[in-house]
């Protein structure tokens, strides 16, 4: 994935390990700062600092796989509180991502 920052320089976001990026669609920005990248080919989520390097998300155990994430947003509740949703076209349903726990 690249980057281009403000003034003009394109670099490339490093990932962690072996794994690539191999369909990039859609990003976030957390409120922590970390930025979030649904892999579409892989059926994986990224998350790092923006300047990398990025990682593969570990979902917690108990949560399904990931069919095709194909968009990511941050919503916060009536509490204030940031959830993450993840529109999987794949499994043709949406995701939410809240106190550690995904469920559809």
């Amino acid at each position: 994935m690249r980057r281009i920052g403000v003034s003009g320089e394109v670099s490339t976001v490093p990932t962690e390990g072996d794994a690539e990026l191999e369909a990039p669609t859609h990003l976030a920005l957390g409120g922590d700062g970390r930025l979030w990248v649904a892999d579409s080919a892989s059926g994986r989520l990224w998350v790092g600092p923006p300047s990398g390097p990025l990682r593969p998300w570990s979902r917690p155990e108990e949560a399904h796989e990931f069919v095709s994430p194909a968009g990511i947003a941050f919503v916060r509740d009536e509490g204030g509180r940031a959830r993450l949703m993840i529109a999987d076209s794949g499994a043709n349903c949406v995701w939410e991502v809240s106190k550690g726990r995904v469920a559809m």
